[in-house]
């Protein structure tokens, strides 16, 4: 038995419940999985490290609604992108310990990591048990957060993915991942979205009411859920506006904590 094989069986044991719910099934699909999660992370993390900056990228989002772009930076980090949240394919279990094997290939450090449970509303609008996990990278003093998803839920059906993603291997999906890898991968992924960095929380409040006037005037805009969110494993809280005409969410949040788990307020 390959040591590949090895590594599944433990995994299937161990991950079996949450293998089925994701529909992955069997050594192949699981390599698939694998391959694809780290080409997503990968490209993310060099979309953040060295992509758009806030600015730029609500004043895409908000097209010719500049009343509303105006608003939004007059309270946001507009020169970063806080993170890239979406959808990762295989068990978190099985992505953590991937992590540790690939991340020293990298050119970039991962400084810390946290895993949670998704808040209430989040499961809700999937539909199913989800946890998260925040990875914090760094290159040249700035440090950007991947923000991961392991939904309890069938995967996507995956036809761009598997356009893109290497079979050749780890050291093939780490050289493939790019900016517009993202594009292209992340087309199946219903729940991937950027993060943008608000002032306070009275500010994502007022930001909130004023996409509930948005959303009601213009049928490209769609909140995800009616009421600002609170999740208090993420320390955050936060309002997520999608574009339907670019396909692009983007969650407009402020931090109670920081990154080091320092209190923010």
């Amino acid at each position: 038995m390959s040591a590949w094989a090895d590594r599944y069986a433990l995994w299937e044991r161990w991950h079996s419940y949450v293998l089925g719910c994701k529909g992955v099934d069997g050594e192949t699909d699981l390599r698939d999985a694998i391959r694809y999660d780290q080409v997503v992370a990968l490209a993310a993390a060099r979309t953040l490290l060295g992509g758009p900056s806030g600015r730029s990228l609500v004043g895409d989002f908000f097209t010719d609604r500049s009343g509303v772009r105006d608003e939004v930076l007059a309270v946001a980090d507009d020169e970063v992108v806080d993170h890239i949240g979406f959808q990762i394919r295989e068990p978190l279990d099985v992505w953590l310990e991937g992590l540790a094997r690939w991340a020293p290939r990298l050119e970039f450090d991962v400084v810390g990591t946290k895993r949670f449970t998704a808040s209430d509303a989040f499961r809700s609008s999937v539909g199913s048990f989800a946890e998260m996990a925040q990875i914090w990278v760094r290159r040249d003093g700035v440090v950007a957060e991947l923000e991961l998803f392991d939904i309890h839920r069938r995967n996507p059906a995956g036809d761009a993915v598997r356009s893109v993603t290497p079979t050749e291997g780890t050291a093939a999906a780490l050289a493939a991942a790019s900016p517009a890898t993202l594009n292209v991968v992340l087309e199946d992924d219903d729940i991937w979205h950027y993060g943008i960095r608000i002032t306070d929380e009275s500010a994502v409040a007022e930001l909130h009411a004023r996409f509930l006037q948005l959303v009601a005037d213009d049928a490209r805009f769609r909140l995800r859920s009616d009421d600002v969110v609170a999740n208090a494993w993420h320390g955050s809280v936060h309002t997520k506006l999608t574009n339907l005409d670019l396909g692009i969410e983007i969650e407009f949040l402020t931090y109670r904590v920081d990154w080091q788990g320092r209190d923010r307020r």
